[in-house]
């Protein structure tokens, strides 16, 4: 839980290319429902599909059904060295598991 808290008001507070904000955590929680959350850490060659699948390989999402979503948050805490190709690996792999109606908010 602390790690949880630790990562949600990091995301709020440190500036990033694409930044997430209070306002974005109010508009999916308003979605109402479960509100889980999945993190990894990765680095070398397959970094990012690694920390992908480790995120939404949690426990805690072991029996989402993320097609069924109504809101999704995701964000990605880089060293700055994320190309656009493996931000748009992350957000096409999240958008294609999602319903087409999700509101889907991606940071950076």
């Amino acid at each position: 839980l602390a790690q949880a808290v630790k990562a949600t008001v990091f995301t709020i507070l440190k500036p990033g290319q694409m930044n997430i904000d209070f306002a974005d955590f109010k508009t999916i929680a308003s979605y109402k429902g479960k509100a889980l959350m999945g993190m990894a850490k990765a680095s070398g060659k397959d970094r990012v599909a690694e920390a992908l699948n480790g995120a939404l390989g949690s426990p805690l999402l072991v029996d989402v059904k993320f097609e069924e979503s109504k809101g999704l948050l995701f964000t990605i805490a880089t060293n700055n060295n994320l190309s656009m190709q493996e931000f748009a690996y992350v957000s096409s792999y999240i958008q294609k598991r999602t319903s087409p109606e999700a509101m889907v908010v991606p940071g950076r």
